[in-house]
């Protein structure tokens, strides 16, 4: 992926599991890795308005850029994390569910707001130093929250985590 990219999934579901015809009980198989990934030094990626599920790794893996943008999205059933950006991300919107990681994770000086975290093995939401989180909800993870050095948690509910 390049930098100062926009991906508009306009609805839509990027499915990480395929039909294996081998398969002599009819269920699906999950033989893939990342939903959208990136690579490199990359900047200022958006993906927005669609729903990513049941991918081997992460549903989002933007974690080698920086500044990027993920907005909208529902990131769910991931082997592990479900959204995992960089530095200087902004996550809004979005909601982690049922993740055999973490739901939303960020790296330092990050964003995270609007967002519900829920039924993920490990937190809910993580985020790096100096970052913000904020209108968030996070309930039955394994944490709730973790948070960096100097971030700023404000008006978000934790439960039964």
């Amino acid at each position: 992926m390049a930098s100062d990219v926009t991906l508009d999934l306009n609805g839509f579901t990027l499915d990480g599991f395929t039909i294996d015809p081998f398969e002599t009980s009819g269920l699906l198989s999950n033989d893939t890795l990342n939903g959208i990934c990136a690579s490199g030094e990359v900047r200022n990626i958006t993906v927005r308005n669609g729903v990513i599920r049941d991918w081997g790794e992460a549903g989002i893996d933007l974690q080698d850029a920086t500044g990027s943008r993920v907005e909208n999205i529902l990131a769910a059933s991931c082997g592990e994390s479900g959204i995992y950006v960089g530095e200087g991300a902004v996550i809004t919107g979005c909601v982690g569910e049922s993740n055999g990681g973490l739901g939303i994770r960020a790296f330092t000086g990050s964003v995270v707001t609007n967002c519900t975290a829920r039924s993920n093995a490990f937190a809910g939401i993580n985020v790096g130093p100096a970052s913000l989180v904020t209108h968030c909800v996070a309930f039955q993870n394994g944490d709730g929250f973790q948070f960096g050095d100097g971030s700023t948690v404000t008006e978000c509910t934790s439960r039964s985590n």
